[in-house]
């Protein structure tokens, strides 16, 4: 019969205790217990009280027979060998030009440099025929020898601003297409239509009493995926230029590029710009309202229902 171990060292311990008391030893109280028994191998479940060992066992190293061992390789076989490649090659291999071998006394060495077209150099910033236009006259005849950014170096023609001195809604649009270049005008196509339903039926308004103008006067193959914001901040002079000699009462920028331009908040979400009121211009008098684009209004049923909220909040300003 097998004895739980538990059970056991409570006896264990009451015999003991007994034993101090009485003066007796602790063999003479205690029944003999057989020993236990473990099995050395086969299966079955492992006896109460058993714990394997954890160790791993030794392992043994079993030598080679005589005269089996493996050649060892000659002490130059790292050194050399036929597939073994020169520092030129490497550098080739990298795109790296090769180093010179010897230079002169008093001559710094040469610096490796990677074989690869350097970028284009951003022309530096002519702000003082802008200052110097007091009218959108002199304003748009300086476009075309405007040299601000990359986009001046390949463009056909530019596109300016269209509308009245004092008019009192100014439209701001996104980057014009390169098809703007050819009528020299925005918007085009189904935008055309739908910024005229805008102004007349929603504001009341004929597009002869209203100003328009791009962001950027230079037209690119697809303003949308444009990533490039530096030539949006080269104009940006124009276009603050162009609101001091407008006079509006309200500028309203179509899409996210422009809200973010014209208020200086690059890195915003477009949710908060188009909750947020704004007071754009020199004088941080003039008031901005940022809502979205003509071809998302077009697309989205849902833009266009915000859209008009938004020009809700203009006519109150007007």
């Amino acid at each position: 019969m097998t004895q739980n171990p538990s059970r056991q060292k409570l006896l264990t311990d009451l015999y003991a205790a007994l034993a101090y008391a009485g003066g007796v030893g602790l063999s003479e109280l205690m029944p003999k217990i057989p020993a236990k028994k473990l099995p050395l191998a086969g299966p079955g479940p492992a006896p109460d009280g058993y714990r394997p060992d954890p160790r791993p066992a030794p392992r043994t190293q079993v030598r080679p027979a005589p005269g089996t061992e493996r050649p060892k390789p000659p002490a130059w076989a790292h050194r050399a060998g036929p597939t073994r490649q020169g520092p030129d090659e490497i550098m080739a291999q990298a795109g790296y030009e090769p180093l010179p071998r010897a230079r002169a006394a008093g001559q710094a060495p040469a610096r490796a440099r990677r074989a690869c077209k350097e970028p284009p150099r951003l022309p530096s910033l002519d702000l003082s025929w802008i200052g110097k236009a007091n009218s959108l006259g002199e304003l748009n005849a300086g476009l075309d020898s405007c040299r601000n950014c990359l986009l001046s170096q390949d463009r056909v023609a530019t596109v300016p601003g269209r509308g009245p001195v004092g008019a009192p809604i100014f439209f701001v649009l996104d980057t014009p297409p390169a098809e703007a270049a050819e009528g020299r005008r925005i918007p085009l196509g189904a935008e055309a239509e739908l910024f005229e339903n805008v102004v007349t039926k929603g504001l009341k308004l004929t597009l002869d009493d209203v100003y328009v103008t791009p962001l950027s006067k230079c037209p690119v193959p697809d303003p949308s995926n444009y990533p490039e914001t530096f030539p949006m901040k080269a104009c940006s002079h124009i276009l603050f230029r162009e609101i001091e000699l407008v006079g509006p009462k309200a500028v309203v920028t179509l899409g996210e590029r422009p809200a973010k331009i014209l208020s200086g908040l690059e890195k915003s979400h477009f949710v908060f710009l188009r909750n947020e009121n704004f007071l754009i211009g020199r004088a941080k008098k003039v008031p901005m309202k940022a809502t979205y684009d003509l071809p998302t209004i077009i697309e989205l049923i849902e833009a266009k229902r915000e859209f008009w909220n938004d020009l809700k909040q203009v006519l109150k300003i007007i």
